[in-house]
């Protein structure tokens, strides 16, 4: 995933780097599913389960830590009238540059009715607050009592995410993700952009997240982008295999060259952004003996 910069500060961006110059989707619909290789309720299995699901990956525990100064957003900051509707609810990580932009994605969410909380991420440097994502996103879900979504604090709701719902898909999904090759390769490789994803609240959602956060943990792995990083677990790792995939249409992730399609999630742009560099290749690292 692509680090932005505006003011001094980070935005997490929907767009990685290398997406610019890649195939797009050849359709604005739903690409067709990847085989499913098992079936879950809404509710997901246990979490305790996760454990289970997949191999663990050698990594630097200090980078597998939580910054001094983030909290985790909670449920409870949510409305109470709207908690107890609630099938899913939304949260972001932005920094004191993109407050105004979170602030923006927070009335899009309360115009909507949608639970919505945001954690301001202390200083860091870019490419450390890129590998800090799965992370945020592991501990988010587990203290979560639903499906999360998660979405880069530069994003606006302009319409209801209706496929985030149950039953919207033919079968129960882990995680939903818009996957620039999902036309391409009819779903069986990804290639992520990484600015919404959908969590269940499940022990194959909660396993992936960990395998992602210990690979952005793995020394090697520092100057890596976030998404490139999924892409190697997800097509290299096994990972396709291990969990039941959703691919989000175009209007989930709206950008300006797909000026036809009518947003449901809009990536409006921020001025003033420049890039941190050019991202290093991740590596997939050694499976961790028990």
């Amino acid at each position: 995933m692509r680090a932005c910069r505006r003011g001094g500060g980070l935005c997490l961006c929907a767009l990685h780097a290398y997406a610019l110059s890649s195939l797009l989707p050849l359709a604005t619909r739903r690409a067709p599913d990847p085989e499913v290789t098992h079936d879950l309720v809404n509710e997901g299995a246990p979490i305790e389960a996760a454990a289970e699901l997949g191999p663990r990956y050698e990594h630097d525990p200090q980078l597998l830590a939580l910054p001094l100064g983030l909290q985790i957003p909670t449920l409870r900051r949510c409305a109470p009238p709207l908690r107890r509707h609630a099938s899913f609810w939304i949260a972001a990580l932005y920094t004191d540059a993109y407050a105004d932009a979170a602030a923006a994605l927070e009335a899009s969410a309360a115009r909507l009715s949608l639970c919505f909380a945001a954690a301001r991420a202390p200083p860091l440097p870019a490419r450390r607050l890129l590998a800090l994502k799965p992370l945020f996103m592991l501990h988010t879900l587990r203290a979560s009592p639903l499906p999360l979504v998660y979405m880069d604090a530069d994003l606006q709701l302009a319409a209801f995410p209706r496929l985030f719902l149950p039953h919207a898909w033919p079968s129960p999904r882990d995680v939903l993700i818009f996957n620039w090759q999902a036309n391409v390769s009819r779903g069986r490789r990804l290639k992520a952009a990484s600015g919404v994803l959908f969590l269940n609240k499940s022990a194959p959602a909660e396993a992936l997240l960990r395998a992602w956060a210990e690979t952005m943990a793995h020394p090697n792995n520092s100057l890596s982008a976030d998404d490139q990083a999924l892409d190697l677990l997800v097509n290299d790792g096994g990972w396709r295999h291990r969990l039941a995939w959703g691919w989000l249409p175009q209007a989930y992730l709206r950008m300006p060259r797909f000026a036809r399609v009518e947003a449901v999630i809009n990536h409006p742009g921020w001025p003033g952004r420049r890039r941190t560099g050019a991202a290093r290749p991740p590596v997939l690292p050694r499976e961790r003996r028990a």
